[in-house]
Formats: C-alpha cells, structure tokens, sequence
C-alpha cells in the first residue's frame, strides 16, 4: 500500500505526524509513504532521510514555481490561487503517476484547496478526512478546476474535543485499518547534531542554552512571550548557569522581534541564519531549549533535549510535548487556552489582547525554576 500524507503548514505539525508514520509502517511493514507539502520552515526536510519515508516530493517542484528572493514561508500559500492551466494540469499528471492508495487528510494539513479538488478527482483510492476538514462540497472552485462529481471514497473521522494531535493522527489510521493500534507517543526527526555547524558560532556541545524569542515568522504575537523577559532570562542563564545563550528563529523573528532590543555580551544570535540541519544541531546539542508553542519545540522534544515550554492561549491539549524530558509553563491570564475554549483565531486574540498580554501570566523566576528542576540544578 501506499500512504499519501501531506503536510502545508510547516515543522511542528509534520513532526506531530511522525507517530502515525511509524505506526503505518508497524501495522504494514511493505507499506511506502509518500509525503507531499512545500516544505514551509523546513517541514519536510526533517524527516526525508528516514528510512520510514520513501518519497519526498515539493510540490514547488511539482509546479515549477520559483519564489521571489524574501517570500516569506507565510506568503507560501497565496501562491496556490493563481495557479496557471499548465501548473494545474501538471499537479493533475503528477497524482496520476503517483499511484497512491489511501490519502490521510488530517485537521492541520492545511492542503491547497486546488490540491483537495484534485485529490478528490480519484475515483479508486480512499481518503481518510479529519470531520472539520472542508471538503469539496465546502470549498470555492479553483478558476482552473474543470472535474466532474468527486466520486472518490471519503471517510470522515471525528475528532474528540481536548484530544492531542497524536491521538488524532492515530485516529485517521485506526479507521483505515479497521482495528486497534498499539500507539507509541515519541516523536522523531530524521536530523542528525553534527559538530562542524557548532563550530560555524564557536559552540561546544552542552556548553549553551537555545531560547526562541518568536513563532512563525515573527507574526503570531499572541503566543509569544513579551521579547523584554527574554532578554532578563538570557542574562540569568548567563549569570546562574555560566553559559553562552543561543537565540534560534527563522528571518521574521529576528527583523519583528530579536533586532529591536539590546541582548548580552554572551547572546548568539542565529535567528534567519541558519539552514534546517544546522538549527538541529543547535537544538539537539543544547543544555535545555526555552520556547513557544512551535516548530522549535516539537524539535526539541522529537530529539530528547531538556525542553521547557511556554503555553498561552493555544490549544495545550492537541500540541503539548509528550516527552520525558519537558516542562510545561502555562500563562493564566483571561486568554489562557483561548484557542481552544473558545475557538478564538489567532486574530481575533491580536486584536483583544495585544502587547503579548496573553503569555504576561508567566515570570521569568518561573522559568528559571523550571529549567532547575528539569536539569537537576541545587539552589
């Protein structure tokens, strides 16, 4: 069999789907898994290598479409609504040729609806849809979009309120097999720490802290700590710990957020430098990992460092990290887990509470204790 997976959003929600990837392969080991996505903040360069994976395809690539030099990975997706006849034509060929048996269409795949058109032309394979996925029937035609009645076979699967993003994964292909899954929690990446990256910023293994001041790109503020404790937290890791700090993040963070303030001495900033094997060395070779809910975090958790992480109003009961090795900060503020209360958008949460009010709940004495008991520190 072969698995269609895709994945549109970007690293922490490809890495939440790699229990589910093991699990195809324990349920049937011949099985060949196909991954398709635009590879947004390095989403599927993290687990190409694997032997789990047999293909990795960019749909980019697919579409011959070059992005203009600074599109942000954010941008990405405002590309698919303009698609030409002959890019359209090519995805179609493309699917065709792929000969793929049973598409996992999961709540945070966030497909191009052009994509979900075409996925649903198939008339053979089946496709296994979170409940609160639009399909077709929901979605605006593509201009280019010429087929006929979707006749593919559609499963709907329910998703269960307050349930992690694993479980919900695992749900998919329960459904597909038709019986209980033993399922296995841990996370993984197929990235390797090297040495040589350390050497680029003059680190040594063990020897720094990572903290992330940002979150995709910069923009999402209302997760994000206020970048004015972050800055007292580097310098109390310097001055309790005796080490050199990291700042990690992609080129949003470092021009909104980690360029407008003075950092110590001891600060490393690598924000918008650094390629995605070069940021898993500098996760997986850290002393401990203070960030957001993001794709920074899910990579520290998938590789086993000493993770703290700081929750506010997202959703912590679908993203929160499952490993041996974390702890959880939650910000209790009126906005605390708004996005799962209330479904409140990540907009609307900017608008009723700006200036990071909503991650104000937690102190930086908090996470210095926390970053103590996860490491075993006296005093």
């Amino acid at each position: 069999m072969r698995y269609l997976i895709p994945e549109f959003t970007g690293l922490g929600d490809i890495i939440q789907k790699t229990p589910m990837m093991k699990g195809i392969r324990d349920v049937d080991p011949e099985a060949e898994l196909i991954l398709i996505g635009d590879n947004r903040w390095g989403g599927l360069s993290v687990v190409e290598n694997s032997p789990l994976v047999q293909e990795v395809h960019n749909i980019l690539d697919i579409l011959d479409l070059r992005l203009p030099e600074g599109y942000a990975n954010i941008q990405i997706a405002s590309l698919y609504r303009s698609l030409t006849r002959s890019q359209t034509s090519r995805l179609r060929e493309w699917l065709c040729e792929a000969r793929w048996d049973v598409f996992f269409d999961d709540q945070h795949s966030d497909i191009p609806p052009i994509l979900t058109q075409l996925i649903e032309e198939c008339s053979k394979e089946r496709i296994f849809r979170h409940a609160d996925v639009s399909d077709t029937a929901r979605l605006p035609k593509h201009r280019l979009f010429r087929s006929k009645k979707p006749v593919s076979r559609v499963t709907k699967v329910p998703i269960l309120r307050g349930r992690h993003d694993i479980d919900s994964n695992f749900d998919l292909l329960e459904y597909c097999c038709e019986q209980p899954l033993n399922r296995v929690y841990d996370t993984w990446v197929s990235l390797e720490a090297r040495s040589k990256h350390l050497k680029k910023w003059t680190l040594t293994g063990g020897d720094y802290f990572c903290i992330q001041p940002g979150a995709a790109n910069g923009a999402l503020t209302p997760k994000t700590w206020h970048p004015k404790n972050f800055v007292t937290l580097a310098q109390q890791l310097v001055d309790i710990f005796g080490v050199k700090v990291v700042l990690v993040g992609d080129a949003g963070d470092q021009e909104h957020i980690i360029s407008k303030r003075k950092w110590p001495a001891e600060v490393i900033n690598t924000a918008g430098c650094t390629t995605i094997e070069e940021l898993g060395t500098l996760i997986g070779e850290a002393r401990c990992v203070i960030a957001h809910d993001s794709g920074v975090m899910h990579l520290a958790n998938a590789m086993g460092v000493p993770l703290v992480a700081l929750y506010g109003p997202t959703d912590y009961t679908a993203t929160r990290p499952l490993g041996a090795k974390s702890r959880i900060l939650f910000s209790k503020t009126p906005a605390f887990a708004a996005m799962y209360r209330s479904d409140m958008s990540e907009k609307k949460l900017s608008e009723k509470y700006p200036n990071n009010e909503a991650m104000s709940g937690i102190r930086v004495d908090q996470v210095i204790s926390a970053i103590k008991t996860l490491l075993d520190v006296k005093g």
